[in-house]
């Protein structure tokens, strides 16, 4: 999910951000990073390489065709 300088161009499915993380927590086969977005708290999946302390800038790249997104007063997956 990190963006390397020149990896590709983004897609029109494909949202590039920037968030400073509050939250890293390694799980063995990735590490979610909690940040907030658009005012409500969020987690990103990466992988364990991906060393990423707290507090600092991290850039996503998220496939829209394959993100979770849930209504944070249902739940529901939207």
């Amino acid at each position: 999910m990190i963006v390397r300088e020149g990896a590709h161009r983004p897609r029109a499915d494909t949202f590039l951000f920037e968030r400073a993380i509050d939250v890293v927590e390694p799980t063995g086969p990735d590490t979610l990073l909690v940040f907030t977005l658009g005012g409500i708290e969020a987690i990103g999946r990466v992988d364990p390489q991906d060393k990423v302390p707290v507090g600092t800038m991290f850039r996503f790249e998220v496939n829209m065709n394959r993100a979770k997104i849930f209504d944070p007063a249902t739940g529901l997956h939207l």
